[in-house]
């Protein structure tokens, strides 16, 4: 990796600092093994001796890492700061380097290389979320996060015997999901009536689930087929509708029915999509936590159907 002398002339501390502004949330990074990864939480300065962020969420590769991370100048610093001998420093998801300087691994799940160019703009985009955005707590995201997770893999079991009876035919598959949530829409009067009408539209449309389904079985050999069949769903229902569907139907049923090393195209999705509308019962239950990401939405609401609801303390 090309030295960056300005940014190497600085102390530690002036580095550590600028580079955090980097890790907002929706904040996007390739690793230095070509990792894809998203920030989802950016955590929390660690105030005693060891890593300098703790209870860091990240996605790597479409899979949800929550621990610490550290920030250095130098990825040779790990070595020469004696890292690798601590016990405190097993748990990271992530060291933060100006330059990488040496190809032995640390116990980090990836390392991310941040310029001055990377710097400004995350500068400049954090300024942008704290005026556009409440504060919201590290805790109360990773709990949402959590809640989210559980909530995807719900869906997953709940359509597993779909899958198993349908396994042969996609379109099948596709066209019994629609309708098990076209069904579950009815007994809803909560529910948007123009996102019912949409789904039964769909559902009369052969060719869309034909296409749909077609596109799905070749997910296995391309990244971007979940937001191939999300365009797809456009063409033929409105936008909100198309979440839904992708949201209840699409990714549940694909996490239930493929294999395990091509879930994470999945998860990717799940943790990247962006939601259409605002659910009025959340920002009346949770007015201070936001729902800019299908995650963050679903999240929340399986965080309702928890005993009780989930308390945020």
């Amino acid at each position: 990796m090309k030295q960056q002398p300005i940014l190497l002339s600085h102390d530690e501390h002036y580095w550590r600092n600028r580079a955090e502004s980097c890790f907002y949330e929706g904040a996007r990074f390739v690793g230095t093994k070509g990792e894809r990864i998203q920030v989802i939480a950016k955590g929390e300065w660690h105030q005693r001796f060891g890593p300098d962020i703790v209870n860091m969420a990240l996605l790597i590769n479409g899979i949800l890492h929550v621990g610490n991370a550290e920030f250095h100048k130098r990825a040779s610093d790990w070595f020469a700061h004696k890292h690798q001998d601590n016990p405190a420093y097993q748990a990271l998801v992530a060291h933060i380097v100006c330059e990488h300087d040496t190809e032995e691994s640390t116990t980090a799940h990836a390392t991310i290389i941040v310029s001055e160019d990377m710097m400004i703009a995350g500068e400049e985009q954090s300024a942008i979320l704290s005026n556009t955005t409440s504060i919201v707590s590290n805790s109360h995201t990773l709990m949402v996060a959590r809640y989210a997770v559980a909530r995807l893999e719900r869906k997953a079991q709940e359509l597993m015997p779909l899958t198993l009876r349908h396994h042969v035919s996609t379109t099948t598959l596709l066209r019994g999901g629609i309708e098990e949530f076209a069904q579950r829409l009815s007994t809803k009067r909560t529910r948007h009536t123009g996102i019912g009408s949409a789904v039964d539209e769909l559902l009369r449309n052969e060719r869309a689930l034909v296409l749909v389904a077609h596109i799905m079985d070749e997910l296995l050999h391309e990244e971007a087929m979940l937001l191939r069949i999300q365009g797809l769903l456009t063409t033929y229902i409105s936008q909100g509708a198309t979440i839904e569907i992708m949201t209840n139907v699409v990714a549940p049923l694909l996490l239930a029915h493929l294999p395990v090393f091509a879930q994470d195209r999945v998860w990717a999705w799940w943790w990247s999509a962006q939601t259409t509308n605002t659910y009025s019962i959340l920002t009346k239950r949770f007015p201070a936590l936001p729902q800019r990401y299908v995650w963050q939405q679903q999240g929340l609401l399986e965080m309702l159907k928890a005993p009780h609801g989930a308390t945020l303390m």
